[in-house]
């Protein structure tokens, strides 16, 4: 009798298309893997990059202050013997200015903020009297400063460095002060500018209190950086990276470090789109370089295709066959696949077990709560099908670690975690095997009893209160434990509206005083046991 074909395909085609796709997940897989790790080494390396330059301007900018204040101090000694000589004032500052040349303009000041002598004399700005802020706190704090930026008299955005000038009896004279321009040319643009060590990066400046002091576009100085996703990445943080906008809302990769003598805040941002850019290049060279690799491959499994299916093949031209005289011997001359095929069913066993097996892992993380290894809130929702299915009645219990912030107030956190995790241990040793224990949030566990009615509920909620009591701690007080019980009959009451009424339990607990066992049902008749 000959069969009808009904597939046209034969089982080598079958076997190479297996290969075939096994191979492209495989390789799709480790492209994808190639990806990520990729990514994230490109994406750290710049982080640490832009980190690094920022710390090295920054140890740079804190240098360049530095000098600038030193040599600000010796003039305002080699001064003070001359105070009252304006030509001799002059012939200083301008002797400052040229030998400096950090500032774009030095000036002395008497205690009462009226310029002796300003250089360069263009400036016209002798015997003004200087009324900005930064002026006044020069002659009030009578110490080294740097301000903050401001509008000169002159109409320059401007940063003062300033050093007082004393006497030999250390009688407070005035000041010498030093300007730096931010918005035109001066030597801190100039020694920003020549920093950039690739196109792709930018740096800029911002004060202590979120004024830009230098950008590359101008048009960013002198503003306060109004982003709040950048205020937050700089929050309380000397240096350290981070993910944020730059001053146009560009996503960046920025590196960030303080120079300490002034506050100042360096920046080193890379727009994120360079990591992809990056990326891209890499990811193109692993295709071109796996590529021959892959050919090979696909011709070596197109032979092993031809190579296993042959046998069967022939056992397959046999039974076809089975009419014939003969046949039994031809089959019986037929290499032995099936303990290979047996095999191979054992390796996708395995395997699939293997993926079960990992995939259990992570639903198992996915549905426990790391602090205490109970289930938490979705591992509860999870579970919960199967008891109601088995029980006829299901006991809810809510609880709650009464005035538990002030543990964490007084002990700290780690105390407060330690805590929750010896409750969660002790209400687990007193469950059933049966029973799902669950920590819901913060303080609060949740257990379901199934087949337990409310009288049994309502005991066991007590033997707990009454055991937390007096459970050791490790802290010098013990803690009580607030409990909201019910009870319901699956299929009568949805769980959530069964939780809702626990819940109200708990907080009439709460309510009337804590360190009790309250009962509720969905009639709303509620039984009280306290320890009152």
């Amino acid at each position: 009798m000959k069969i009808k074909k009904r597939f046209p395909i034969n089982l080598r085609s079958l076997i190479l298309s297996l290969a075939i796709i096994s191979m492209v997940i495989t390789l799709t897989n480790a492209y994808v893997a190639v990806y990520n790790v990729q990514k994230k080494l490109i994406t750290d390396q710049i982080l640490s990059s832009n980190l690094n330059y920022s710390s090295k301007l920054a140890a740079t900018t804190e240098s360049f202050l530095s000098s600038a204040q030193q040599e600000l101090a010796y003039s305002a000694t080699s001064i003070a013997d001359s105070f009252s000589d304006d030509a001799t004032l002059l012939s200083k500052s301008e002797q400052t200015y040229r030998m400096s040349q950090s500032f774009n303009s030095i000036f002395v000041a008497d205690t009462q903020n009226q310029i002796h002598a300003v250089y360069p004399t263009s400036l016209n700005l002798k015997g003004s009297t200087l009324t900005s802020d930064a002026s006044k706190l020069a002659l009030v704090e009578q110490r080294p400063l740097i301000s903050q930026p401001y509008i000169s008299v002159t109409g320059n955005l401007i940063v003062l460095v300033s050093s007082p000038i004393k006497d030999k009896q250390g009688n407070y004279l005035g000041y010498i002060g030093g300007t730096i321009y931010l918005k035109n040319q001066s030597v801190l643009n100039e020694f920003m500018n020549t920093h950039f060590y690739n196109d792709y990066s930018s740096v800029y400046v911002i004060d202590k209190s979120g004024i830009v002091l230098y950008h590359q576009d101008k048009q960013w100085v002198g503003k306060p950086v109004s982003d709040e996703r950048i205020k937050n990445a700089l929050h309380n943080k000397k240096s350290g990276t981070a993910a944020m906008p730059d001053m146009q809302g560009t996503p960046s990769l920025a590196g960030f470090d303080t120079v300490n003598s002034s506050g100042w805040i360096i920046i080193t941002l890379h727009p994120s789109q360079t990591v992809i850019d990056l990326l891209s290049s890499v990811m193109r060279s692993v295709l071109y370089e796996g590529a021959p690799v892959m050919a090979l491959t696909l011709i070596a499994l197109t032979l092993l295709a031809f190579y296993i299916a042959n046998p069967l093949r022939l056992l397959a031209v046999s039974a076809s066959k089975m009419e014939e005289p003969g046949v039994i011997e031809k089959i019986k001359k037929v290499p032995s696949w099936y303990f290979e095929v047996e095999q191979l069913k054992r390796v996708i066993l395995f395997g699939t077990l293997l993926l079960h097996k990992r995939i259990g892992k992570l639903s198992l993380q996915a549905h426990t709560d790391p602090l205490t290894g109970l289930l938490n809130r979705r591992g509860i929702y999870e579970s919960i099908e199967l008891i109601l299915s088995k029980s006829n009645q299901v006991a809810a219990i809510v609880i709650d670690i009464d005035h538990f912030k002030r543990v964490n107030d007084t002990y700290g956190h780690n105390i407060g975690d330690d805590v929750i995790r010896l409750l969660a241990k002790n209400i687990k040793q007193g469950s059933r095997e049966s029973d799902l224990i669950c920590r819901t949030g913060g303080e609060e566990f949740l257990a379901l009893l199934p087949d337990t009615d409310m009288t049994q509920a309502a005991d066991i909620a007590e033997r707990l209160r009454k055991k937390v009591e007096k459970m050791p701690l490790p802290i010098p007080e013990n803690i009580t434990i607030s409990l909201g019980v019910t009870y319901f009959i699956p299929g009568m009451e949805q769980i959530d509206s069964v939780l809702k009424i626990a819940d109200d339990a708990l907080y009439q607990a709460k309510h009337e005083g804590r360190n009790r066992v309250v009962i509720k049902v969905a009639s709303d008749h509620s039984v009280n046991h306290d320890t009152e």
